[in-house]
């Protein structure tokens, strides 16, 4: 059992004593309703310059980061050094969210002793794994989220500054892997970053058509484990488990059969899909999915609303609006529906539910 399905267990032992939730690094309320809408993290950023190069600026006219100091173990005479100092001498860069999850401590939560200024995201993994991510010495007044916002891979969540014990402007980075859910952030063993993130940088994009951006976007996201062919039918072994993600089920069952019930007693799949064996997914079943996630309201993913968005939404599935237009997706394009449109799909669908707080309780 993931650490997250013990802490399940543990919520549903205090929901039957009408305890309090537990409380997520030691800070934030684990409602059920935060919990269902918390994004998944299923590849990573990095939090500064190029998002899969540091020593690269974000911009072509900017600088990149040096990577100043590394982890350091404790000893007799040294505290170690928890994580990772990257700077660039000076102040003002974009410090970014590693990957989708939810905010633990962010704005208006004050100044951390040593960190300053900081920010705590809440990862989980596929397979139940959590993780934090914590980005300190933030410049004051930068910080653009709060303690229970949901938050996407690539979100800006404040600037380079030298809050705290900092002698120079830097990001002092970290990724902690908690024993339990309900430990402070601060108690959680700290991992090398740069080596975690290295493990699972986001694929770099080598298709420059419109939906290379909505495959990325799945992938941070964990609705598909590796970029597949965009221009592949969309086949019912990849939609089903996406919408297992999207309903927040951390370990969809392997087995057609469960996956189904799974998905049938979430009410994102009819009675009848049980009855399936695979195959391509039609637009008709798209538009089903599309009326379910609707209906659903909070979907354990986010995605920001870019200036592409809906455009392509309008071009690659056919509609000008999920919202008002759900029974047009697919018209006038092809017999099934690709990969990449499922993706747009979803993708537009995550952005219409982006408010950054997750649903109640």
């Amino acid at each position: 059992m993931g650490i997250l399905a013990a802490a399940s267990a543990t919520a549903a032992t205090r929901a039957g004593t009408a305890e309090p939730p537990l409380r997520l690094a030691g800070l934030l309320p684990l409602t059920d309703g935060a919990r269902s809408s918390w994004p998944f993290s299923g590849a990573f950023y990095l939090p500064v310059g190029d998002a899969r190069d540091f020593s690269r600026g974000e911009a072509p006219d900017s600088l990149g980061f040096r990577l100043l100091r590394g982890m350091s173990p404790a000893d007799s005479e040294s505290a170690g050094h928890q994580g990772v100092d990257l700077g660039n001498g000076r102040g003002g860069g974009t410090v970014r969210a590693s990957s989708g999850g939810l905010v633990v401590r962010g704005a208006a939560d004050g100044v951390e002793q040593g960190y300053g200024e900081c920010v705590v995201l809440a990862h989980r993994l596929a397979g139940g794994r959590l993780v934090y991510s914590v980005y300190a010495h933030l410049l004051p007044g930068s910080l653009t989220v709060r303690a229970g916002d949901r938050v996407w891979a690539g979100r800006t969540l404040g600037r380079v500054g030298r809050s705290g014990r900092a002698t120079t402007y830097h990001l002092h980075f970290e990724i902690r892997e908690p024993a339990n859910a309900s430990d402070r952030w601060e108690h959680a063993t700290a991992v090398d970053p740069l080596e975690f993130i290295a493990a699972r940088l986001a694929p770099a994009r080598r298709d420059t058509t419109w939906n290379a951006r909505y495959l990325e976007w799945a992938t941070l996201a964990a609705l598909v484990k590796a970029a597949p062919a965009a221009n592949e039918p969309i086949e019912q072994r990849t939609w089903w488990p996406m919408l297992a993600r999207l309903a927040g089920i951390e370990q969809p069952p392997i087995d057609h059969e469960r996956l189904a019930d799974a998905l049938i007693a979430r009410d994102m799949l009819p009675a009848s899909a049980r009855l399936e064996r695979g195959g391509p997914v039609s637009w008709s079943q798209l538009r089903d999915g599309t009326t379910r996630l609707k209906a659903r309201g909070h979907l354990a993913a986010i995605a920001p609303r870019t200036r592409h968005l809906a455009g392509d939404t309008r071009l690659h599935l056919g509609v000008g609006s999920l919202v008002t237009e759900p029974s047009l997706i697919g018209h006038g394009l092809g017999e099934v529906p690709t990969v990449a449109q499922a993706c747009l799909l979803l993708a537009a669908l995550c952005a219409d539910t982006t408010a950054t707080k997750p649903a109640g309780p």
